[in-house]
């Protein structure tokens, strides 16, 4: 595991990790550069939360080497996962599933037109999005509560919201969403690791991922997201 410290980072937040990750059982092996310096943590079978160590005083991110995602990854599933939606549709299998839709949900009717066009053009999954974060407070920040009343008719298999949104912050939407959905799975992202305390606390299988990340770490974390969720739904 590689624990990159913020730039500045003075002697005593470095020597607190290091006591961190000593105290978890790791070999600390430490390098120090002109503007950052990197904790490698050697260990095996060592089990623990890596956000609890990206939330630490001067930590900039943490990284594992080995096995991250293990509920979804091929050292714990070899066959490989097949997660079913609740369309009915199957990821991960053989067929490649294409999710598309706008980047702002606007109004009912693009919304559903725009459902039928990518339908008819192969896509299984429609994505929209309700609230826009902008750097302007004058730009559009989309239309909120409004959009999410949209989906309604249909019942969403994951919501994917950003900690800080205007006008309603992710925690509060997942609340909302949640007295309207069941055991409706979140996932909450973020650009700043110390946003996450307590963003747990809502919703049905709720987890935290750190931006900037991939498009094949987020495949990982929805997989295993919704195979989490199906675990613990009750029985039919």
């Amino acid at each position: 595991m590689i624990v990159a410290m913020q730039e500045g980072a003075d002697e005593a937040l470095i020597q607190q990790v290091i006591e961190q990750l000593v105290k978890l059982g790791f070999e600390v092996h430490r390098s120090t550069g002109a503007r950052m310096t990197v904790l490698g943590a050697v260990g095996s079978g060592i089990d623990f939360d890596i956000r609890n160590l990206e939330l630490l005083p001067g930590v900039q991110e943490v990284h594992r080497i080995s096995s991250p995602y293990k509920l979804a990854g091929r050292s714990f599933r070899p066959e490989g996962t097949i997660v079913k939606l609740a369309n009915g549709i199957d990821v991960g299998g053989n067929e490649i599933v294409v999710m598309a839709g706008p980047c702002s949900v606007e109004t009912r009717e693009q919304i559903f037109t725009t459902a039928e066009a990518i339908g008819k053009a192969g896509a299984k999954v429609l994505r929209g999005g309700a609230f826009k974060p902008r750097s302007s407070p004058y730009s559009f920040q989309g239309h909120g509560e409004e959009a999410l009343k949209l989906c309604e008719s249909e019942t969403p298999a994951l919501a994917i919201l950003d900690l800080v949104m205007p006008k309603l912050g992710g925690p509060e939407t997942a609340a909302k969403l949640a007295a309207r959905f069941t055991n409706l799975p979140v996932l909450f992202t973020s650009g700043y690791s110390q946003e996450a305390k307590g963003a747990e606390n809502v919703g049905h299988a709720a987890r935290y991922l750190q931006k900037p990340y991939s498009p094949s770490t987020l495949g990982r974390m929805v997989r295993e997201i919704l195979d989490q969720a199906k675990a613990m739904a009750p029985p039919e």
